[in-house]
């Protein structure tokens, strides 16, 4: 033994043979974990490009939503202010029946006054010809 207390390889003949052998076994569990740690890598990096498809995937269909949702948008839009135009309508058409309304009932007025008036003036000629008739 040496004063820091390590073996002597001197003293120890046969320990340089199990010092390698230590080793090789070592340099083995090694050489088979980054052979493993390889193999996960690989693992990995398929795994990812897998998800990279898959979150592509995913940001297409969500673009393709969110267009979906912007045309309902404009849909929905444009039919509010065709509404709105069509209750402007109604309002005008309801203005203009009315209107017709008070017109129609104005010449109705009108002529069942001249009608009045043709009626009066018939009896008056029948009166006049009756007149004319016993005089004659």
């Amino acid at each position: 033994m040496t004063e820091q207390g390590e073996p002597n390889p001197a003293e120890e003949p046969d320990s340089l043979e199990s010092r390698v052998s230590a080793v090789e076994e070592d340099l083995a569990r090694v050489r088979e974990q980054a052979n493993q740690a390889a193999a996960d890598a690989a693992a990995a990096r398929f795994l990812a490009s897998g998800a990279d498809r898959d979150v592509s995937g995913a940001r297409a269909e969500l673009r393709a939503h969110t267009r979906s949702l912007n045309a309902l948008r404009e849909t929905q839009r444009e039919m509010a202010l065709a509404q709105r135009e069509m209750a402007r309508d109604m309002l005008t058409l309801g203005a203009f029946e009315q209107w017709v309304t008070t017109e129609f009932a104005a010449v109705r007025s009108e002529m069942a006054a001249g009608f009045q008036t043709v009626g009066t003036g018939m009896g008056h000629l029948t009166t006049m010809l009756e007149t004319l008739i016993e005089r004659g």
